[in-house]
């Protein structure tokens, strides 16, 4: 866990864009603009990963980096509608 003490001196980084989540999109979207040259901070709530221990079995990456939320949400399909 990260954590700053903020005082009245404290100089705070700035950031031109703020990027929740470094899936798919949110992940491309970081890039995108730090190629741009924003100045961005990604915030993400999964665990890192390092390259030497990712493998390419699909099972692996579902139970190691994605929410159970979308596995349960399509799981049980029947009951939501989308638009």
């Amino acid at each position: 866990m990260f954590s700053i003490a903020v005082t009245a001196a404290t100089k705070l980084p700035e950031f031109d864009a703020i990027v929740i989540g470094s899936g798919v999109g949110g992940g491309l979207m970081a890039a995108r603009l730090s190629q741009a040259g924003f100045r961005v901070l990604v915030l993400e709530k999964g665990k890192y990963i390092h390259q030497r221990d990712l493998t390419l079995l699909e099972a692996d990456g579902l139970k190691e980096m994605y929410e159970q939320v979308c596995h349960l949400l399509f799981h049980n399909v029947d009951k939501y509608s989308f638009i």
